[in-house]
């Protein structure tokens, strides 16, 4: 905890009434600021990441979030346990305003950790509070925002700051990848932070086994009898739904009653239609576009099995599975999955534990497992019971929250 005099605690409420957080108790046991551009009401892994660990570390410590404003901020913001600052999305002044934001926090109660969801622009603003006033950061690496190319202006334009990204880097008290993979990757890249792999987690209470819905299976217009398959993600090259939809015919043959149903909008979709057109499977495959997150939980129920085979595409560092947080979503609820043996979907999928990896590029192989598990039902089960089970006792927000703050506290402890 970091005490606080008479004076200082007035000159803390000030500063809060200043931020727009008003008053603040005064009992915690580490003062952490949670710095992200990518946040919910935002949708995406990275957004979910940020906000269930500044929802958990919210438990025992002091929890500040500083993102940037996006539709809807203002009714999700209100209904949290801690506190949010928000600055308008504007490039420059978002960076200007969230650096100012941390060290007018900092002034009026002493930060003792930043942790930042990306390295571009949050580490970058850290590593400029800890030259002006020392404070400490964290920062997490998930998998394509680390690498450098310029396959997309954006991407392009983060490249120029390598050399600092790389100084940021090896700066910062911890890095966190979210799988080994990814450590990996920032190894071969010459990082010699110490490192934690703090994996994603899912929340076991909104994911959970329950009922096929009704309404939905009505709305998709599916038969009672069919067994589904399923994929949550992007409509992106490198997710594999291509590969799922070239296996189909295979795992037809065997199991006539499989329909496919693909969740998600992206650039591939109109390419996917066309393939499904080109193979007659347009009775198989219902791609129902993108969902609500809070409709995600019956699309996991829906199913069967869930099958993903995430690969890596050659020159195109900006398509990396980091980790796969659908594969413990679809397994928080129970189901088996199927994924690719690529990138940091080992981390998430355990071979013959929680499901099965294949090679991501052969259909074979892909139609094989799909196949095996719509056959044999007992051991799919087993393998869902698994999923639900290692997300309950280890891939779940409380523990991996826990984990890292004694990981923080520990490096506290040490001293700078």
């Amino acid at each position: 905890m970091v005490p606080t005099s008479g004076a200082d605690s007035d000159r803390n409420r000030s500063c809060w009434r200043f931020l727009g957080l008003g008053e603040r108790e005064q009992s915690w046991e580490m003062h952490l600021i949670v710095c992200s551009t990518d946040y919910p009401p935002l949708h995406g892994g990275i957004a979910r990441y940020t906000y269930n660990v500044a929802r958990t570390l919210a438990r025992h410590d002091r929890v500040t979030v500083l993102a940037v404003r996006t539709p809807g901020w203002k009714e999700f913001d209100v209904g949290q346990t801690f506190m949010t600052v928000r600055v308008p999305n504007v490039p420059l002044l978002r960076e200007a305003l969230l650096l100012r934001a941390i060290l007018q926090i900092h002034r009026a109660e002493p930060i003792d950790w930043i942790l930042n969801a990306v390295w571009f622009p949050c580490g970058l603003l850290a590593h400029l509070s800890h030259n002006i006033c020392g404070i400490k950061y964290v920062v997490a690496a998930y998998g394509s925002e680390i690498f450098d190319d310029q396959v997309t202006w954006r991407r392009a334009v983060k490249r120029l700051f390598r050399v600092w990204k790389d100084y940021m880097l090896q700066r910062a008290a911890l890095v966190l990848p979210v799988s080994h993979y990814t450590r990996k990757r920032l190894v071969e890249a010459g990082v010699s932070t110490p490192m934690m792999v703090l994996n994603s987690g899912v929340d076991t209470e909104v994911f959970r086994p329950g009922p096929k819905s009704p309404l939905l299976m009505s709305r998709l217009g599916l038969d009672p009898a069919a067994i589904i398959l399923l994929t949550v993600g992007r409509l992106d090259l490198h997710k594999g739904h291509d590969v799922v939809i070239c296996a189909l015919p295979l795992v037809l043959k065997e199991v006539p009653q499989v329909v496919y149903v693909i969740v998600g909008e992206g650039l591939e979709r109109r390419r996917l239609e066309q393939l499904v057109d080109s193979l007659g499977l347009s009775g198989h495959v219902k791609m129902v576009g993108g969902a609500e997150e809070a409709d995600l939980v019956d699309y996991y129920n829906l199913c069967d099995l869930f099958v993903m085979p995430s690969r890596e595409i050659p020159g195109r560092l900006d398509l990396v599975e980091g980790f796969g947080i659908a594969f413990l979503e679809a397994g928080a609820c129970g189901k088996p999955v199927v994924g690719g043996n690529s990138g940091g979907v080992p981390d998430a999928v355990l071979d013959g534990v929680t499901g099965l990896l294949v090679d991501p590029l052969d259909p074979q192989a892909i139609a094989r497992a799909v196949v095996r598990l719509c056959k044999d039902r007992d051991y799919a089960k087993q393998l869902g019971q698994n999923g639900r089970r290692r997300c309950e006792e280890e891939l779940n927000w409380t523990s991996l929250s826990t984990k890292l703050h004694r990981a923080l506290s520990e490096i506290a402890m040490v001293g700078p």
